[in-house]
């Protein structure tokens, strides 16, 4: 019987059925005692016999996969694949999936939720209720607002369609856009320096690669209005985080809420932790019982379509 390795530690927490869907398939599930992520001595001893592994952010580089001779698939329970080494996957002919559309909604009301939260100072009025203090605090309204959208993925796009519920005024940068679908919601398709001169939220929702790696830095907050707030649910090394906090504590923009850290946990005397007016969350944008359960499911049907030959539609070129 062919083993796959489950280490993504949301997998099947929801309900069995991904499990049900990899015994379906005639698949041997292996698990760590310790859900994932591993660090590269856990994970090695137990992908020496497995042709398929489902993994959330474990590293998985050349190191690791030149201990996995039979290794055909891996399978990401997320999107993001930027902790694998798709270079050393191809020269070793393993197919590498992911679950696009999985978290969509999930991301996108958690993106909003920011957004509102950051406007109408939720979080600074919890804390001071409970510290004893007792007073209004001026907000802003979302609605009619002005909401530059990087990244016009499945993510954004549900983002947008949640927005036209607040009368929006909607931007997207994404130099790879699907058109229609922007036409189709209304969203205006702009420059970056163009989205950065108009928003008063701008919300990220691009993969971290070479591309957009520290895409948002000093420069790009200076471009912005003093009165925007900026939300990062995508990847952390996508901001500049020393320079975002710099720029919080400067007032040059308004607040930020960030789900997404470079290094995850942050240590503890991280900059953003002392800077004013910042959300942080561990990293919990996809994790709504729904997203885990589709992304537990697609990642279950994405091994078992590879390893029987039927070839899966989610394979990451």
């Amino acid at each position: 019987m062919k083993k796959v390795l489950v280490t993504a530690r949301s997998f099947g927490k929801i309900a069995e059925t991904p499990f049900q869907v990899l015994r379906d398939g005639g698949l041997e599930v292996v698990m760590h005692p310790r859900r994932g992520p591993l660090e590269k001595h856990e994970m090695i001893p137990l992908i020496e016999d497995v042709e398929g592994i489902i993994v959330g952010t474990d590293i998985i580089d050349d190191e690791v996969l030149s201990h996995a001779p039979l290794l055909k698939v891996v399978s990401k329970h997320g999107v993001g694949v930027d902790n694998i080494d798709l270079e050393a996957a191809r020269r070793r002919n393993i197919v590498v999936t992911n679950t696009p559309g999985a978290n969509s909604v999930a991301v996108a009301e958690m993106a909003l939720c920011a957004m509102l939260a950051l406007s109408r100072n939720v979080v600074e009025g919890d804390r001071r209720v409970r510290s004893g203090q007792w007073g209004t605090i001026t907000g802003a309204e979302l609605s009619r607002k002005k909401v530059g959208i990087v990244g016009f993925g499945a993510i954004g796009r549900c983002l947008a369609r949640l927005l036209k519920g607040f009368a929006c005024e909607i931007y997207a940068y994404d130099p790879y856009a699907d058109k229609e679908a922007a036409g189709a919601l209304g969203v205006s398709l702009v420059s970056l320096d163009e989205l950065l001169d108009a928003s008063d939220y701008v919300s990220l929702h691009v993969p971290n690669t070479q591309e957009t790696r520290n895409m948002f830095s000093a420069e790009t907050f200076a471009k912005m209005k003093k009165t925007a707030f900026l939300i990062n649910l995508a990847r952390g090394g996508v901001v500049d985080e020393l320079a975002l906090a710099q720029a919080l504590e400067a007032g040059q923009i308004a607040g930020a809420a960030v789900d997404v850290f470079s290094e995850e946990p942050p240590p503890l005397d991280h900059p953003l932790f002392q800077a004013p007016n910042v959300i942080v969350t561990p990293h919990i944008g996809a994790h709504s019982r729904e997203a885990m359960n589709n992304m537990s499911t697609m990642a279950a049907q994405n091994v078992v379509a590879v390893l029987t030959g039927q070839g899966s539609p989610h394979i990451v070129r």
